[in-house]
């Protein structure tokens, strides 16, 4: 017997356990997105007040959103 036990098995083979190991690509999406907004803002803190940056950010955000839900209503995790 193995330091999990005998339910060691079972445990491995749960759904629950298996959904958190798989790769969202939503999240990935998502992750990039902060990413890409945090940099730019560490390295331009000055255009962060720019009303064309801000727009241009809004527009990011609104596309983000509209991927991921169209990612979510076909329940695909293709990129278009």
């Amino acid at each position: 017997m193995g330091i999990l036990g005998s339910n060691a098995r079972d445990l491995c083979s749960s759904p629950s356990i298996v959904f958190e190991l798989e790769r969202c690509e939503k999240q990935d999406l998502l992750n990039k997105f902060q990413m890409d907004f945090n940099q730019f803002s560490y390295e331009n803190p000055d255009m962060r007040e720019d009303q064309a940056t801000i727009a241009d950010f809004h527009q990011r955000t609104e596309d983000l959103c509209n991927k991921i839900f169209i990612m979510f209503y076909y329940k695909t995790d293709i990129i278009f």
